[in-house]
């Protein structure tokens, strides 16, 4: 992997050089590396303390200046980019003889000078001009290469290669001048370049004899015992445990990377051959033996690396995103070269030549160093979805009247003792009185989903048949609680449309709820359904709340009044006061400040020194809550898993002391977004059904249900479970499981994500991490009818804080600005065609304007 981290402090590297490392002691010197320092005269020479705070300062060796805040105190002297490598390499490097220690020593000093090549040809940027606004692409670093093989365990160092690449802050341009690292570059690339650091290394090794398996995006050197590699992880383990308490998601952030420095304990003056024996005595306990290490490189050397397919690489690329950058293609390539034999220039070259595939679209940059492109599949399949919204729209096959609709809608009234306002009446009137595809876009807590009643109503008085569709389960149940509509989730109509077998053809009106979420692949799958089917297809949602996980932005395109438009509803009737109401509306305006100021007056803003204590807040509210308000409901939310395991860890154990949930507590493997997790379960757990399963138990995504039997097998775990729509199931765990487990989980808490569509007649309590941006905060804080609580973690706010200022210890004020922010970014999906339309009108007002300019000459 790589990480990056600012170098704050110039002289660290250079002191743990200064002691003779092959004497037993420090670390060995470093070396300059990289085209700038080759035109400098430094090239592979070793790094003296004179030239290394001339170039630091901004200087060249002989004094003069490189760049223009040259000697400034306020300029950034350099980045750190540490390329570690896998811990099974490490362990073997401890292990191995001395001759195969040094042949592994030289393996990782090829994957590193290849890397630092390959940033060289696509990382190394630079900018010029006023305020500095042109990128540019420049000819190579200067590199200050410093190669350490332990880390900084607190009682002894652990075996850990690992190379910081100093890139210093001087960038020779292609012009023969020099200029400042764009450093946003290094960042955009970091993933990328760390994976083609892997790429050269896995193939290195492979020709040392050792064999490769995959590890996620890594690999693992097949052989080696995983405990000792997770026993020699400490390092890791500690800097994990730092960043949990800051609730900072990955150590490759700006933030997480300073927790890894302020964490970074000096290195112990250690004797290295006591060290190196004391490594062998230990790993020998796990098979680790030299003979041992030996007999993993008796396999055949690799001759020909195994194929990749360009169609398979795009095609998972486009998966989740239409969209795909240059770094994204890099990244994916090299990890599956890493995994084939290929090396770091075989990985790059591919990749190359796949941006030359005609499969491949250019879309316009996002900025000067991240390229966009799409491929043809996209395109076409986007422009289809577009040309069925369109026929459907503009086809009248199941359009009312505007009495048959009046008179739904007072049979709804009177249905739901209340009066809709003119607002909703018009809506009703849209969605029913145009054509077969509509769009009713709504706030949170308009009342979207209620008005769907007056379209069941007004089916059935037609003689119609209608059926409600949902992303989530919980949302499909909750659009047939409020409005009678049976409802499905898009999954299965999905599945059984691919099935062949026309879910919709005796279907007049699908109303498909929270329709944000939709994935645009699987709404082309129900448009063209819906065509042959002659069905109309109601949308109803909001493209201010939660984006589709994968390929998002369809509702906010089809919405633009050029091509389909929308009626929307944007009065708030969801919560039963006036603050509150006006709190939900500026989270979805983007005046998250005013939001913030009105719950923390409402006593509804809970701030904490740590994530622990955080989610301990949470915990102690909820439960006063429930036990004074026995006959209200609540929701616990949180944005990442991991804190949902955690919240409703915790909730069980309350519901366990009270007796509510039994003692079995059988432990079981499980996998829940794509990651394994271990839970216990007992007779009254809630839990929650994790993947589609139609045939056998007829449950989906999000299928909520109570455990009213469970029996420890042998090899396997039985369960009976009543389904909260009154169905009684009973499976063996191995019937409904992968690779990494059964998909299964408690429900006690949700994400954020599974409760859009969620109305609750009570608080709801989220806690909150930096993840969430508006429309994270937006649907969060919109789920309630009385009160929304959320809980901040200080300490991950403080740490955003000093990424801006070191030099400023935060306060108060500083932390609720710095929530502010992050509550209000925006990073909501695009569909390939609006990037490709933005390209062709910027070509053609380019060929108008040589056009004019010919024309003058």
């Amino acid at each position: 992997m790589m990480s990056i981290s600012p170098v704050n402090n110039v002289a660290y590297y250079m002191n743990l050089a200064k002691e003779d490392y092959y004497s037993g002691h420090g670390e060995p010197k470093g070396s300059w590396f990289g085209i700038g320092a080759r035109i400098l005269g430094l090239h592979g020479k070793t790094i003296d303390d004179k030239d290394y705070q001339q170039l630091m300062a901004g200087f060249s060796p002989s004094g003069e200046p490189l760049v223009q805040n040259a000697g400034k105190d306020n300029r950034r002297a350099a980045w750190d980019c540490t390329l570690s490598a896998p811990k099974s390499v490490s362990i073997v490097w401890a292990s191995a003889s001395p001759q195969l220690k040094k042949k592994i020593e030289a393996a990782k000093s090829q994957a590193v000078h290849k890397t630092i090549r390959f940033m060289e040809r696509q990382v190394a940027t630079t900018r010029r001009g006023k305020n500095s606004l042109k990128h540019e692409k420049a000819s190579g670093f200067v590199i200050a290469a410093f190669s350490h093989c332990t880390n900084r365990n607190e009682n002894l160092p652990e075996p850990q290669l690992h190379d910081h690449l100093l890139i210093i802050n001087s960038l020779f341009r292609e012009d023969g001048t020099w200029g400042a690292v764009e450093s946003n570059s290094i960042y955009r690339w970091k993933m990328a370049t760390g994976a083609i650091y892997r790429a050269e290394l896995a193939f290195q090794m492979q020709k040392l004899g050792f064999e490769i398996e995959l590890d996620g995006d890594s690999f693992h050197l097949k052989g080696v015992s995983k405990k000792a590699c997770d026993a020699y992880s400490s390092r890791a383990k500690e800097i994990n445990k730092e960043l949990k308490k800051a609730g900072i998601k990955s150590s490759s952030s700006k933030e997480g990377a300073r927790i890894k420095t302020i964490t970074r304990k000096a290195k112990k003056t250690v004797d290295k051959d006591t060290l190196f024996q004391k490594w062998k005595i230990e790993l020998e306990k796990y098979g680790l033996t030299e003979s041992f290490i030996d007999s993993l490189t008796l396999s055949e050397k690799i001759t020909q690396p195994q194929e990749l397919d360009q169609s398979v690489i795009l095609s998972e690329l486009t998966e989740r995103k239409a969209i795909f950058t240059k770094q994204d293609l890099f990244k994916e390539t090299a990890i599956r070269a890493s995994h084939c034999g290929m090396s770091a220039i075989q990985a790059e070259e591919f990749a190359l030549l796949t941006l030359e595939n005609e499969e491949v679209i250019s879309l316009n940059s996002e900025n000067g160093f991240v390229q966009q492109f799409t491929t043809e599949d996209v395109i076409t399949s986007e422009r289809l979805m577009v040309q069925d919204a369109q026929f459907l729209a503009q086809s009248h096959t199941k359009t009312m009247n505007k009495q048959q609709v009046n008179e739904a809608i007072s049979l709804a009234e009177k249905q739901l003792h209340f009066s809709f306002d003119e607002e909703q009446k018009a809506a009703i009137q849209y969605t029913l009185c145009s054509g077969d595809l509509s769009i009713t876009q709504g706030s949170a807590g308009a009342g979207k989903t209620t008005l769907m009643l007056a379209a069941k109503i007004a089916c059935e008085q037609q003689g119609r048949r209608i059926q409600g569709a949902c992303i989530a389960k919980k949302a499909a149940d909750n659009l047939m609680q409020e409005t009678g509509i049976q409802s499905h989730t898009v999954a299965s109509l999905v599945h059984a449309i691919n099935d062949n077998k026309h879910p919709l053809k005796n279907v007049d009106i699908l109303v498909v709820d929270e329709a944000g979420l939709l994935p645009s692949t699987d709404l082309q799958i129900l448009l063209f359904e819906a065509k042959v089917s002659n069905c109309k297809i109601i949308l109803t949602g909001e493209d201010k709340q939660l984006d589709a996980i994968n390929r998002g932005g369809v509702l906010r395109y089809l919405s633009r009044p050029e091509i389909l438009g929308a009626q929307r509803i944007e009065t708030i009737r969801r919560q039963r006061q006036d603050w509150a109401k006006q709190v939900v509306t500026d989270l979805r305006d983007g005046h998250s400040a005013r939001a913030l100021h009105s719950l923390k007056e409402n006593n509804c803003l809970h701030w904490s020194e740590s994530n622990d204590k955080a989610k301990e807040a949470l915990i102690q509210d909820w439960h006063r809550y429930q036990y004074e308000n026995p006959n209200k409901k609540s929701l616990v939310l949180a944005q990442q898993w991991k804190d949902v395991k955690a919240l409703s860890e915790a909730i069980r154990n309350i519901h366990i002391a009270e007796g509510r949930v039994g003692a079995e507590h059988i432990p079981l493997k499980c996998s829940v977004a794509e990651k394994s997790f271990e839970y216990k379960y007992s007779v009254g757990d809630r839990v929650k059904f994790c993947r589609n399963e139609y045939r056998s138990l007829r449950v989906s995504n999000g299928t909520l249900g109570t455990i009213k039997g469970i029996q420890q097998l042998e090899n396997d775990v039985q369960f009976t479970i009543e389904v909260d729509d009154k169905r009684t199931i009973s499976f063996l765990a191995s019937s409904y499981s992968d690779e990494l487990g059964a998909h299964l989980c408690h429900a006690y808490a949700l994400t954020i994500f599974s409760s859009q569509g969620t109305t609750i007649n009570g608080n709801t309590f989220t806690l909150y991490n930096g993840s969430m941006n508006r429309a994270n905060t937006y649907v969060a804080l919109s789920r309630h009818k009385d009160e929304s609580h959320l809980y901040i973690n200080s300490a991950e706010m403080n740490e955003r804080c000093r990424t801006k200022d070191i030099s400023v210890e935060p306060t108060q004020e500083m932390r609720e600005a710095q929530l502010a922010e992050l509550t209000r970014r925006d990073n909501y999906h695009s569909l390939a065609i609006e990037h490709l339309t933005k390209k062709e009108a910027q070509q053609e007002r380019e060929s108008q304007q040589l056009h004019v300019a010919e024309l003058e000459i």
